[in-house]
């Protein structure tokens, strides 16, 4: 179960869903592990459920990057996004969290699906 909660300005976005796996965070990690060593373009951590996403692109060749997350509690009826500026600081937090994540949740079969 994730719970996701967007405020910026006088805008709030909540809502809570199983709508990731295991694998979405490993997939995210070794994007994450890509843009910090490899100067990749982009990050996502994202699910088959159309909830939420979070995708980390380039913006300049600075270090800057742009985080856009979009979410909808409902996505029939809503959807919201939201952006703000992201440097490369970040991105060690972000693997360790996921690290964190798949330590206690390991990715099943990882072998198996090419990805160990």
């Amino acid at each position: 179960m994730i719970h996701v909660h967007c405020l910026f300005g006088s805008t709030s976005i909540s809502f809570s869903d199983p709508c990731l796996d295991t694998v979405s965070f490993h997939t995210f990690k070794q994007e994450i592990e890509k843009l910090d060593k490899e100067h990749a373009e982009t990050a996502t951590l994202s699910s088959v459920e159309p909830y939420f996403s979070l995708t980390i692109s380039k913006a300049d060749e600075l270090g800057h990057y742009l985080a856009r997350i979009d979410v909808t509690p409902d996505n029939l009826h809503e959807s919201h996004w939201f952006e703000f500026d992201i440097d490369q600081s970040y991105f060690s937090t972000l693997v360790r969290r996921c690290d964190a994540i798949l330590q206690s949740y390991p990715v099943i079969l990882a072998d198996k699906r090419g990805l160990s």
